[in-house]
């Protein structure tokens, strides 16, 4: 008698779940039926089946009165669950926010794919979230960051691009400056957000590290309207004759760097 109400109490519950099966870490399903005997586990994984979601959401019991998702990738989904809550109440509330959580997912998925130019060629900018080393690949015209989380990627990425700008440009800068005789005093290479690159009055040049975004003469252009600038400090026509004399192709290299804008990397 006791064995067959069970069945009928496990039955009645997949029912009642639909579209999510529950999965321990652990030990799948052992003890499914069972909700209020799961309030003491620190983490377990809900997995939606049909396809809608092609991943477990990971489920963290945290301190706090209410239950919250984050969507930290476009594979990495959390949700925060008071030690109160049982797996039915996660159950319900992720039906509840199942429409809220595919728009934040597609939007993820669109930040995580975009299209990124290096040396003027263009990839498709992929985000891969994971606690392995971090690093940066290239393969037939797609770039994969890897890194823990979002914001360590930007970061490791700026770094990469920064380590490529400092072996590229400093030997770029020095050749034009001899080949032209434009002197200039040192070389700043940094990350800038309204600037491809600036002239001090005291001859310092300062270089963008998304330099390295660009075709190779544009990223030339560049470097040689700035040592332009250590001889006239200004966009006076003695200027555009300056540089048009050492960059004949001026105008529509300029035109060509108008194109990218000095956006977000990514």
């Amino acid at each position: 008698m006791g064995a067959a109400r069970n069945k009928r109490i496990i039955a009645n519950i997949r029912k009642k779940v639909r579209d999510f099966s529950i999965q321990s870490l652990e030990n799948p399903w052992k003890e499914a039926h069972d909700f209020p005997a799961l309030r003491t586990m620190s983490e377990f994984s809900i997995r939606p089946v049909g396809g809608k979601i092609p991943f477990a959401i990971s489920v963290v019991r945290r301190r706090g009165k209410y239950l919250r998702l984050t969507v930290e990738s476009a594979e990495k989904v959390e949700l925060a669950l008071p030690r109160w809550a049982s797996r039915r109440e996660a159950l319900d509330f992720l039906q509840e926010k199942e429409a809220w959580l595919h728009k934040a997912l597609a939007r993820k998925k669109i930040q995580q794919k975009n299209w990124f130019s290096f040396h003027g060629k263009e990839y498709a900018l992929h985000l891969v979230t994971s606690k392995q080393s971090e690093k940066v690949e290239f393969h037939e015209g797609e770039v994969w960051i890897t890194a823990p989380n979002e914001a360590e990627a930007r970061k490791y990425f700026q770094e990469f691009l920064k380590r490529e700008a400092e072996q590229v440009l400093p030997l770029e800068l020095e050749e034009f400056s001899q080949r032209c005789d434009l002197s200039y005093r040192r070389l700043t290479i940094r990350s800038q957000k309204t600037r491809w690159g600036s002239c001090s009055a005291d001859k310092s040049i300062s270089l963008n590290i998304a330099l390295m975004r660009l075709k190779a003469e544009v990223r030339h252009y560049v470097i040689l309207h700035e040592l332009c600038h250590t001889r006239e400090m200004n966009h006076s026509r003695k200027f555009w004759a300056l540089l048009a004399t050492h960059c004949p192709e001026y105008k529509r290299l300029k035109k060509t760097l108008a194109e990218y804008g000095l956006l977000q990397l990514f």
